[in-house]
């Protein structure tokens, strides 16, 4: 029954919620902003006129278009400046002699096929002296009994949790 109520008033509130509210247009040092709040006294609401927003290309395209072309003719010549210096490095590392590896040692040669593996013993960790002033762990919480959702008795009680 409550939880009928309870969905009758959020039901009631919603279109309270949900009421739409005014929006104005207000054109400031040639920006435009929309806001909530009108600009000037004599605002009025901002209506549409359709339901697609256009917006006005630049009238300077054809100079936007040579200054993106500029940059690319930049780019490329760039990265092919930076891939012939990589390639005259490359000749230049593959025309150097190569300097001579340090000789290695004799392998030794096993008559048999297989040999095991040196036996070491395992690592363990070193054992820590039990301290003095560590408290002993408590069998159970301050919260809990001696079973899971159980209270501990109060201590005047003649029996504990403790004595059974």
């Amino acid at each position: 029954m409550r939880a009928l109520k309870l969905l009758g008033a959020t039901l009631l509130a919603l279109p309270l919620c949900a009421q739409a509210s005014d929006i104005y247009r207000c054109e400031i040092d040639g920006v435009i902003e929309f806001s909530d709040q009108p600009c000037q006294t004599d605002s009025v609401p901002y209506q549409p006129a359709g339901s697609i927003s256009v917006i006005e290309p630049a009238q300077d395209l054809s100079s936007i278009q040579q200054r993106n072309q500029d940059w690319l003719d930049q780019h490329r010549d760039r990265q092919t400046r930076e891939d012939e210096i990589a390639a005259a490095r490359r000749l230049a590392a593959a025309q150097t002699t190569p300097t001579p590896a340090p000789p290695q040692p004799a392998r030794v040669i096993s008559p048999w096929a297989w040999q095991p593996p040196t036996y070491r013993p395992p690592v363990r960790p070193p054992v820590r002296p039990p301290s003095e002033f560590e408290p002993p762990p408590q069998r159970y919480s301050a919260l809990s009994g001696p079973f899971p959702g159980t209270r501990r008795r109060a201590s005047n009680d003649s029996t504990t949790s403790d004595q059974r």
